[in-house]
């Protein structure tokens, strides 16, 4: 059988596949869909004429982020499959076993797979597979690990332009909307304009900027004052956590061995070079320092953090974290993640500002032109972060970032007129489309501006335009395209995209409260709250006060409706700010107050609309007067997809 496609020799991350050449007429389809759902994949139709086979595929497996091994009986009796899986094993590569038949392993091979993720085509329906064996790989691939090299290797200057390029693209904070999260969530302006860390392959940084120097921070001991000994010792403790999270955050992101691009000096690893007398050690030299004071009200401690950049001494970043005197383990986990997550952000804002002409992204745009786009970030006003992506563009009318982000700015200021604020998006985002036609980003805020303008196609347009630029974040790109499906009543629809976009974008993709709301939405209670509880019970969330307060909301809403209103009324006791939640409170509300809420949605959070046709919740209302006029008001403003058109017009054959 030919072989369907080249086998990918490229240095982004890619799987490596182990199969037996007597079963190509099987194995050949499925490499096919993962290769067209954007996964890089190298089989053996990659050794090139020359090359020792052996050497080749040493090099294909070590540098691969995960080994997928088909199984089946001739694959299991095939010494060289074998071979390939010990070598995997050896190599601490990742295996993942995909069972295409039903198989009787021999005992050595049963026990290397036996700890390791197994795939059982034979045993689930299709459809179910495919989603389970896309979810899985992608789960790999968006996880941190070694950085495959070419094949044969091409010289280690492009792997590590490539890394740079992983870090850079996937830290760089862009203060920008996912589309899901605005619409999906109902959220704040705060959440709604939130942090994305948004890719881009022209964030690479340039020679001249060395991060392993630059990214680098001591989190230093903290300072009592007036905390009790308890206290004290609590807070010490979540020291090393923190240390500990701002590595794996960015190793998470980076996709590439943390080690030569991340440097973290924790107490411990001070103490363990000084007592080694290595006070000379290059090691002990950082670029930023977080200290952090803690003081005790009451019962609850206060951790007041602070970078400090240590060349010029200014204060880069600063913020408070409360927790409980007696707080947990999973309570320090939660606000050292928040700690650390954040601090990573602001670390890498602050080498981009410093160093902006170092950055492909930047260079050539005016360095004091790029400062004031990051100074613009989502905690200002948004008159004021207008002002300043203006101020931006005087000194540089070429910066297209700064359009696209004064484009977005302007679609959440509630403070506008829907249609004013809604022109000046789009004029904005059409000047950045202008200046750069193949940036992820901008597409992605596009489609965001028509689908709150109710251009549905337009709006899909441009969303799948963004999903072409960047496969690796069509996780949001899909839950984007669920939204438009759910919000014209195509529920079936709405739901495949939710499952397409979880599998694609893994369990830390930050996707868990959208999904679950659209999953409420559609009257799916139950698996909306596993869903929820997931999040929660696995410190998805980390110590995102503000997430973790929507995902006890949409609970309560779940419970609710799936009438336990005895643990819901459990979940607001031990949350009583969840009470004051719109996703709470709307749940007993009056009609009228849920019509008027839903009339003012018109004017201000579009995305609540788009309960209005698929949402079973609101059956209560369909036969009132004053709902039948607001669908009638949406439907008068939205160009409709040519899906919904046919079968609208197919419903309206079937009643006549």
């Amino acid at each position: 059988m030919d072989r369907p496609f080249a086998a990918y020799t490229g240095d982004e991350p890619y799987i490596f596949v182990s199969y037996s050449h007597k079963d190509s007429d099987a194995v050949f389809p499925e490499i096919t869909r993962l290769n067209d759902q954007g996964i890089n994949i190298w089989y053996d139709e990659g050794i090139e004429a020359g090359a020792e086979w052996t050497e080749a595929l040493a090099t294909a497996i070590t540098g691969a982020k995960l080994f997928v091994y088909f199984v089946t009986p001739d694959s299991a009796q095939s010494q060289n499959c074998r071979n390939e899986v010990n070598f995997a094993v050896e190599q601490k590569v990742s295996i993942v076993s995909v069972h295409l038949k039903k198989t009787d392993l021999p005992g050595g091979l049963s026990l290397t797979l036996s700890s390791r993720q197994a795939i059982l085509k034979h045993e689930i329906p299709a459809n179910e597979y495919e989603q389970k064996l896309l979810s899985g790989i992608s789960s790999y691939l968006n996880q941190a690990g070694a950085r495959p090299p070419s094949i044969p290797a091409s010289g280690s200057g492009v792997a590590r332009k490539k890394t740079l390029s992983m870090i850079a693209g996937g830290l760089l904070v862009l203060l920008a909307v996912a589309v899901g999260t605005f619409y999906l969530q109902q959220t704040s302006q705060q959440s709604v304009d939130t942090i994305v860390q948004q890719p881009s392959e022209d964030l690479v940084a340039e020679p001249q900027v060395d991060l392993a120097r630059e990214l680098s921070i001591e989190v230093r001991p903290f300072t009592l004052i007036g905390a009790s000994d308890k206290a004290g010792s609590l807070a010490q403790s979540m020291v090393e956590l923190i240390a500990e999270g701002i590595v794996g955050r960015l190793a998470l992101q980076s996709i590439a061995a943390a080690d030569d691009d991340i440097r973290v000096l924790s107490p411990s690893l001070r103490t363990s070079l000084s007592l080694a007398n290595n006070d000379s050690d290059a090691r002990l030299q950082v670029a930023y320092l977080l200290e952090s004071n803690i003081r005790q009200i009451d019962e609850n401690i206060r951790l007041a953090v602070q970078i400090i950049r240590v060349k010029d001494g200014a204060q880069i970043w600063a913020d408070n974290f409360d927790m409980a005197a007696d707080a947990g383990f999973k309570s320090q986990t939660r606000v050292s993640n928040a700690i650390a997550g954040k601090a990573r952000l602001e670390l890498f804002k602050d080498v981009v500002k410093e160093n902006p002409d170092g950055f492909i992204a930047f260079k050539g745009i005016n360095p004091d032109a790029v400062k004031l786009y990051f100074d613009a970030d989502y905690r200002k006003p948004p008159k004021v972060r207008v002002q300043l992506y203006e101020a931006a563009l005087e000194l540089d009318p070429n910066f297209a970032r700064a359009y696209a982000m004064l484009g977005n700015t302007y679609r959440l200021d509630s403070s506008l007129p829907r249609e004013e604020r809604l022109e000046k998006a789009l004029a904005a985002n059409d000047e950045a489309n202008a200046l750069q036609q193949d940036e992820y980003f901008i597409w992605t805020l596009r489609g965001a501006i028509f689908r709150d303008l109710f251009d549905y196609p337009m709006a899909i347009d441009a969303i799948e335009k963004a999903m072409a630029l960047n496969i690796q974040y069509s996780g949001w790109s899909n839950l984007s395209l669920a939204g438009i499906a759910m919000q014209e009543g195509r529920v079936d629809d709405a739901l495949e995209k939710l499952a397409t976009g979880a599998a694609m974008a893994g369990d830390n993709s930050g996707l868990g409260i959208s999904h679950a709301y659209m999953l409420i939405v559609a009257g799916q209670y139950q698996q909306a709250l596993t869903l929820l509880e997931h999040e929660l019970d696995e410190e998805i969330i980390g110590g995102n006060a503000e997430r973790r307060q929507r995902n006890i909301s949409w609970q309560i809403n779940a419970l609710n409706y799936l009438g336990e209103t005895d643990r819901a009324q459990a979940l607001i006791a031990a949350n009583p700010e969840a009470a004051s939640t719109p996703q709470v409170m709307l749940l007993n509300a009056k009609n009228e107050d849920f019509l008027d809420f839903i009339e003012g949605a018109f004017q201000g959070d579009t995305g609540v609309l788009v309960m209005l046709r698929a949402a079973p919740s609101l059956d209560r209302l369909r036969e009132e007067p004053r709902f039948i006029k607001l669908l009638e008001r949406l439907d008068s403003l939205e160009t409709h997809t040519e899906k919904y058109l046919l079968d609208r017009d197919a419903k309206e054959e079937t009643r006549l």
